[in-house]
C-alpha cells in the first residue's frame, strides 16, 4: 500500500515540476557526428568468427559428428520404447486402432 501511495506522489511532482528545454536540433547534430566505426568493426568481427567457425566444424568433420550424433540418439530412443513396451500393450493399443478403423469405416459407409 505504501507503495501506490509513493509511486503517485512521484508521479505527482514529476508532473508538475516538469521542465521542457528547446532542443533547437541539438540532438541531430550529435548523432550526425556519431562515428561509424565501431558497427563496421562489429560486423568485420562478426564475419571473420563465422568463418573461422565453419572452418573449424568442417575440418574436423563437423557433419560427420552431427550425424554420428544424431543416428545414435535415435537408435538409443528406439531401443529404449522397444525394450519397455510389453506385449499386452501392444495388443491393447491393436485392438483399440482396430475398433477406432472400424467405427470409422463403419460410420462412412452408413
Amino acid at each position: 500500500m505504501t507503495e501506490n501511495k509513493d509511486d503517485k506522489l512521484l508521479q505527482n511532482f514529476f508532473a508538475d515540476n516538469k521542465q521542457e528545454i528547446d532542443d533547437n536540433g541539438f540532438t541531430q547534430q550529435v548523432i550526425h557526428h556519431l562515428p561509424d566505426r565501431p558497427q563496421r568493426t562489429g560486423y568485420v568481427w562478426n564475419i571473420l568468427i563465422t568463418a573461422i567457425s565453419i572452418f573449424i566444424f568442417f575440418y574436423l568433420d563437423g557433419p560427420e559428428a552431427v550425424r554420428k550424433t544424431l543416428n545414435d540418439a535415435i537408435s538409443n530412443i528406439i531401443q529404449s520404447v522397444t525394450l519397455s513396451i510389453e506385449p499386452q500393450s501392444i495388443l491393447i493399443a491393436t485392438i483399440v486402432l482396430l475398433l477406432i478403423g472400424i467405427k470409422k469405416i463403419y460410420s462412412e459407409v452408413v
